[in-house]
């Protein structure tokens, strides 16, 4: 049998989870725009580590394709908070303490976004990747300039982003 759409993307359990903590109309709003926005955060994230995965195999196609999804994305995110300013502050306010100490800088999804983009120790990264794929060293290129830095970075057996010594870590 042939799915509908609504059972297709799960729409009544997808649309059963804002569970408001107040009465205030505003609520539902506040709650709409960070549920996207954590969608769009799995979709980030799932698309920057394929493109990663896709680099350390030595595919540099889709992994462009990939990351100019996320540039697609995260444009779209920067827009998507311009809701929020239909809010007045003293409405929000009027459901904050609902909050009680919950905040977007909790977001986990936005930490793995952020570790899986810089310098990790833990696991590759899309840095990682990037440094992986051979770069053409045609002179005047930028990828001639991004093989001398690698080539660079090999001989004094740094691994991970171009820092001066000095510069702080992650």
């Amino acid at each position: 049998m042939t799915p509908t759409y609504s059972d297709y993307l799960r729409l009544p359990e997808l649309l059963g989870q804002r569970h408001p903590r107040s009465t205030e109309h505003d609520e539902l709003l506040f709650i709409t725009v960070h549920q996207a926005c954590e969608l769009w955060f799995r979709q980030i994230l799932t698309e920057l580590t394929a493109a990663r995965d896709d680099l350390l195999a030595g595919d540099s196609y889709l992994p462009r394709t990939r990351i100019r999804r996320c540039h697609r994305i995260e444009r779209m995110l920067a827009e998507h908070f311009d809701v929020l300013d239909t809010m007045a502050p003293p409405d929000f306010l009027r459901f904050r303490d609902a909050l009680g100490t919950a905040s977007g800088q909790q977001s986990a999804q936005y930490r793995q976004i952020e570790q899986l983009s810089a310098r990790s120790t833990r696991e590759p990264t899309l840095w990682d990747g990037f440094l992986a794929v051979p770069c053409p060293a045609v002179p005047g290129t930028v990828g001639a300039a991004l093989g001398a830095v690698t080539a660079g970075l090999t001989r004094r057996g740094t691994t991970g982003s171009p820092r001066r010594r000095g510069n702080s870590t992650t």
